[in-house]
């Protein structure tokens, strides 16, 4: 259950309410007797390489795969390694 402070003992105790919800409690202010904020522990979100897991894992998300790029208006379909392979030689 969320301990509940008055917003006067919340200003007066940001400390001790702090330390709870680090606990991993909820803390309710309640202004009048009528609830009007509720401090939560704040979620620390997974890194990228565990999001990219997890969304790969979800099928949200597909890791590309190695494919042949192939070069236009060429008729023999030259393969070619990626977009930067192809700047470099059509800049020159």
């Amino acid at each position: 259950m969320a301990r509940a402070y008055s917003i006067y003992e919340a200003k007066a105790k940001l400390s001790e309410l702090l330390r709870v919800v680090k606990s991993g409690k909820e803390v309710v202010v309640s202004e009048r007797g009528q609830p009007v904020a509720k401090i939560i522990p704040f979620k620390v979100e997974a890194g990228f390489k565990e999001r990219w897991k997890q969304l790969c894992s979800a099928g949200m998300i597909v890791e590309a795969s190695e494919r042949p790029h192939f070069k236009e208006g060429n008729s023999d379909q030259e393969k070619t390694t990626g977009a930067l392979s192809r700047f470099l030689r059509e800049r020159d």
